[in-house]
């Protein structure tokens, strides 16, 4: 090659082919760059925002590229306002505009789209933004099979299923011992991410729980309910608190039954005054007519307090006879056809009947007690009642009271069985020793009036009254 060719090569040729190159390689940038610009928007196959109308909506994020959800890692730049979890679910929570970025998981591709959540959010979006008004890019919800939203440190959330308890119907008597239990809540699937335990009850008046130990209060029923800590699953039982009362009306004696015998037990259940299972309704003096007329409204008043829990409670109410209901009678005035003792008999009838009527679970006992000798002897001395004027009025006499409640025990037996039991307890006493010439009992009175009896006597009547109950 000649000088002259060479130089002329050196001056045009070369400077135009390093053009070239130059211009070659630009070219090849700016292409690549695109590309990449290209692949960075076709992450997702939404522009650059995403508006949704409100929130707890829940949508499947779709790539335009085929990229599968394992390839993608989502964050939000609020988590109040959005959630995504690994599998690529999006989830309005709060109403609002946040950032999603989604990276591919080599960092080399990421793309960044604005959620907007409610009405209020999308329209000041798109004022600031006219360009981006366009549709949201198909969406689809999320199949409700698929894991829950993960937590920060990517471990899935396992929802409870079910809850099963061990007891679902429990019944506690307030007149035993027994006033708790406790029932035990089972989380099914046991591999549940959370598994606490609510408790309540419909009425805590009646019965409390406390980490599943229910406390009996007051007879009636609720339901006990155990609850996953979301309150999304629930299961229930059926508490019954039952009572029985036992209310003894009545005069003279049963002034000092209050004052004595402040419990009773049977061979199952227990009755005390303190609780309100011994109930004494008495006014000193006061003879048979006071059982049925204040001594019942009396009575009354107290088993209304349980109006509202008529089928768990049990009321037994006792109206013992007193040396008083005879001292208007003579020995002659004493049959089962005497008006007056039909009548005292029809009263205590239509007492429980009146209860019955209201709803109430009632029953009634006539009890034959032991008459008080009209001139009692001096405090803390034994007295025997004899037969000395045994037939007149005004006289309390053993006799009389037997002949007045052998009548007393037919016409209760033979009319009114459905609401009223009659106890022979006096009768049962005296069968023994059954001559009108040698007809006695000797009693003991007490230190304080020398009217009523001591204090072993009452408690010993007390006793024989309420075990003659059978079904106490």
């Amino acid at each position: 090659m000649s000088v002259e060719m060479r130089k002329i090569l050196d001056k045009f040729f070369l400077p135009f082919f390093y053009g070239i190159c130059i211009l070659g390689v630009i070219v090849a940038a700016f292409f690549f760059m695109n590309v990449k610009r290209q692949q960075k928007e076709a992450l997702l196959a939404y522009e650059k925002n995403l508006n949704i109308n409100g929130t707890n909506e829940t949508l499947r994020l779709e790539s335009s590229e085929g990229f599968n959800s394992e390839d993608l890692l989502y964050s939000s730049s609020d988590e109040s306002i959005i959630k995504v979890d690994e599998s690529g679910n999006l989830i309005s929570v709060g109403e609002g505009s946040a950032v999603l970025t989604i990276t591919t998981k080599d960092q080399k591709q990421t793309q960044a789209l604005v959620v907007n959540v409610g009405p209020d959010a999308i329209k000041e979006y798109l004022e600031d933004n006219p360009k981006d008004n366009k549709e949201t890019a198909k969406t689809k919800p999320v199949d409700k099979s698929l894991p829950e939203v993960q937590d920060d440190n990517k471990a899935t959330k396992i929802k409870p299923k079910s809850i099963t308890l061990d007891k679902t119907d429990l019944t506690f008597n307030l007149n035993t011992g027994t006033k708790t239990a406790a029932i035990k809540a089972t989380i099914l699937p046991k591999t549940a991410t959370d598994k606490r335990v609510t408790w309540s009850s419909s009425d805590s008046n009646i019965a409390t729980v406390t980490d599943g130990v229910i406390t009996a209060k007051k007879p009636g029923t609720v339901t006990i309910t155990a609850s996953t800590s979301n309150n999304e699953v629930t299961a229930t039982a059926k508490v019954t608190v039952t009572k029985r009362v036992v209310i003894i009306i009545g005069a003279s004696q049963v002034t000092r039954m209050a004052d004595y015998k402040t419990s009773y037990s049977s061979k199952t259940v227990t009755y005390k005054t303190g609780d309100g299972t011994l109930v004494y309704v008495n006014k000193s003096g006061s003879g048979i007519d006071y059982q049925t007329t204040d001594g019942f409204t009396q009575a009354k008043k107290k088993i209304e307090e349980y109006s509202l829990a008529k089928a768990e409670t049990k009321f037994d109410i006792f109206f013992p006879l007193s040396g008083n209901t005879i001292k208007d009678f003579t020995c002659d005035d004493i049959s089962t056809s005497n008006q007056n003792i039909i009548n005292y008999a029809t009263n205590y009838n239509n007492a429980i009947a009146e209860l019955k009527n209201s709803g109430y679970n009632v029953q009634g006992y006539v009890v034959s007690m032991h008459p008080v000798k009209p001139t009692q002897a001096t405090n803390n001395k034994t007295v025997t009642n004899q037969n000395k004027n045994a037939c007149t009025k005004g006289y309390r006499s053993n006799w009389k009271y037997f002949q007045f409640n052998k009548a007393m025990k037919s016409i209760v037996e033979n009319n009114y069985q459905a609401n009223l039991q009659y106890e022979s307890l006096f009768i049962k006493i005296m069968e023994t020793n059954n001559n009108k010439k040698n007809f006695s009992y000797k009693i003991i009175y007490n230190t304080t009036d020398g009217v009523h009896w001591d204090k072993d006597t009452t408690n010993t009547y007390v006793d024989m009254m309420l075990n003659y109950s059978g079904n106490l």
